[in-house]
């Protein structure tokens, strides 16, 4: 497994990943009819227009885990948004691993690369907001995180209950 950070190259791995993970891991939380009408080559445009405007930013980083077989199955992206939570210096923002390639360590292992990211431009608090309802909670809590906060999200006409885990430093992730 590859982990590096992502290029232009890379928009329909990420749109593939995205779009399959929110319909596996989301279905029965999320409405199915909206996670069935998600569309791979519209996310695939959005990704592609992302990464030309020069990602990585100074506040924006995006990881991929490549299968040199199969291509991009995982990825994660972090930075400081204008929504980070005034606490912490950054957040990890999605963290997505293909279904049939989640348990093997890929997320951790993409998670630490972005920490590394993260403690090089010299952040060291680090939040990542998560469902409460999703079923992979424990993945971060394994990782160390904390469930100090709360906040709503509001997606296709419904609120969810988000949880947010936190690292006071993020420096523990690496240990």
């Amino acid at each position: 497994m590859i982990i590096r950070p992502a290029k232009v190259s890379d928009a329909k791995g990420l749109a593939t990943v995205g779009v399959r993970t929110w319909q596996s891991n989301y279905r029965g939380i999320f409405p199915d009819k909206e996670l069935d009408l998600l569309s791979i080559e519209e996310y695939t445009e959005r990704w592609k227009n992302a990464l030309k405007r020069s990602i990585p930013t100074e506040n924006l980083d995006i990881i991929v885990a490549e299968d040199p077989r199969n291509g991009v199955v995982g990825f994660v992206s972090g930075g400081k948004y204008e929504t980070t939570h005034p606490n912490y210096d950054c957040e990890i923002g999605a963290i997505y691993v293909l279904k049939n390639y989640q348990g093997k360590g890929i997320g951790t292992k993409m998670v630490e690369k972005m920490v590394d990211l993260f403690i090089s431009k010299g952040w060291k608090s680090m939040i990542i907001w998560v469902l409460k309802d999703n079923f992979q909670r424990g993945f971060y809590e394994k990782l160390g995180g904390i469930s100090k906060e709360t906040k709503i999200y509001d997606k296709w006409n419904k609120k969810y209950d988000l949880v947010g885990y936190v690292w006071e430093d993020i420096k523990e992730i690496l240990k």
